[in-house]
């Protein structure tokens, strides 16, 4: 199985031309499915390794018991809006909170192959984020979820809750190796690995929920 992997790397060090757009962005850029052999051959003088490399797995799991999960896990509310793209690129922004706190969020990811991609995200402002969301691709759905950070043995499982569907839920893990065994929260009930789905993105899912039996 493929896990998803990101790499971040410092601005500074980004020097080829698929992070022209990066580059006016503050922090971080994510890099997502990208071995170092394409690092060799697209960037010249890229510093020794990463600040982070992150492996990524995604499963379809049945409906948690909420009120279970709210004792237990942190709960925080997002809105995820997509907006207008170039070919080839995904562009959305996020709102992310609880209780009337907010943060916003802009990410632009562009497709470097089928499982290979760029991804650019930045912090904004309400006021950046309310002229964003005049550029919202009319063909997508705004994706609204829950997700709940729980804690298992030293790992935070990150479990989205969608409106649209009352039997299952979305939960990911972040790995420090794609063949780390996991132990699972035993609240969770697992219907099956999504990660290499790509019916199970959130930008598909704007676009078509799936609906597969289980």
């Amino acid at each position: 199985m493929k896990c998803r992997r990101k790499i971040y790397m410092s601005r500074q060090n980004v020097k080829f031309k698929f992070l022209l757009k990066c580059l006016a962005m503050p922090r971080l850029h994510k890099l997502d499915f990208c071995p170092p052999a394409y690092y060799n051959r697209s960037m010249n003088n890229v510093k020794d390794n990463y600040e982070h490399y992150e492996i990524e797995r995604r499963f379809l799991i049945a409906m948690p018991d909420e009120a279970g999960l709210s004792a237990c896990a942190e709960r925080t509310n997002i809105v995820q809006t997509y907006l207008a793209a170039q070919p080839g690129e995904t562009a959305r922004v996020r709102m992310r909170g609880a209780n009337g706190r907010y943060t916003y969020t802009h990410t632009v990811k562009t497709r470097i192959t089928a499982a290979r991609r760029v991804e650019c995200e930045r912090e904004i402002t309400a006021a950046e984020y309310a002229a964003l969301l005049k550029t919202a691709d009319p063909q997508k759905h705004v994706i609204c979820k829950s997700r709940y950070c729980l804690p298992y043995c030293g790992r935070v499982f990150e479990i989205d809750v969608f409106p649209f569907w009352q039997d299952r839920a979305i939960m990911e893990i972040e790995l420090g190796d794609e063949n780390e065994n996991v132990a699972f929260p035993p609240q969770v009930h697992i219907l099956k690995e999504i990660t290499a789905d790509g019916r199970y993105t959130n930008a598909a899912m704007a676009v078509e929920v799936p609906y597969d039996e289980i």
